[in-house]
């Protein structure tokens, strides 16, 4: 408690407090809002001196960085193996895909790599902003039960370190069902514009026993 006493105020989202350790699910229903949400994560997060990653599609990076950089947030990294920066983009196919599936066990290993990665280099708080939408083209049930795994888990390595993530889930790329089964494995809801502790959250420990 005493070392969370010690970190600086939590940056906004659009009003909504974002705090350490907050692991935010936010759906959206457009393109163009989810370019907007993702913006404005980064720049306000840059702006609290926070480092700042964005997983997203190669294909969107140039334009989220462009429109970052018009607010005046210029500092951005491309190149995953160039950990300097204060913002740094990764695309799934080195992240979620590495190795061309995606596997929960795959992801935690991602996760300590890059903590390890930034470990000597950048102390204070990180801001995680994940756009969600590759997982789309695997909606197998197999993945699908992976995939809220996988989020379940996060919870415990978000707690384990000073930052904080929201995912961004698209309402027209994924069913109602799956949207309301993701949302239950994250810590925090956007509710009317406001970051919440979520009423209907399950923990890692209930979905392995229901798994077993």
């Amino acid at each position: 408690m005493e070392r969370e006493a010690l970190l600086p105020a939590a940056v906004k989202m659009g009003g909504a407090a974002l705090a350490v350790h907050d692991h935010l699910c936010l759906a959206y229903d457009s393109g163009p809002e989810r370019d907007r949400m993702i913006v404005e994560l980064l720049v306000e997060g840059l702006r609290a001196g926070h480092r700042c990653l964005c997983l997203a599609a190669a294909s969107d990076q140039l334009a989220i960085s462009a429109r970052v950089a018009e607010q005046g947030e210029v500092a951005v990294e491309f190149d995953e193996g160039q950990r300097e920066g204060r913002l740094e983009f990764v695309d799934p196919a080195h992240s979620y895909l590495r190795g061309g599936r995606f596997s929960s066990g795959q992801m935690g290993q991602f996760w300590a790599d890059w903590a390890v990665a930034i470990s000597d280099r950048r102390r204070g708080i990180s801001r995680i902003v994940a756009d969600m939408s590759w997982a789309q083209a695997f909606l197998a049930p197999d993945f699908v039960d992976d995939l809220v795994r996988y989020e379940a888990q996060f919870n415990l390595w978000n707690q384990a370190h000073t930052q904080e993530t929201v995912c961004l889930y698209d309402t027209g790329r994924f069913p109602d069902d799956l949207i309301l089964r993701l949302s239950k494995v994250h810590s925090q809801l956007l509710i009317d514009g406001e970051a919440t502790p979520n009423p209907f959250h399950v923990d890692l420990a209930r979905i392995l026993a229901y798994e077993r």
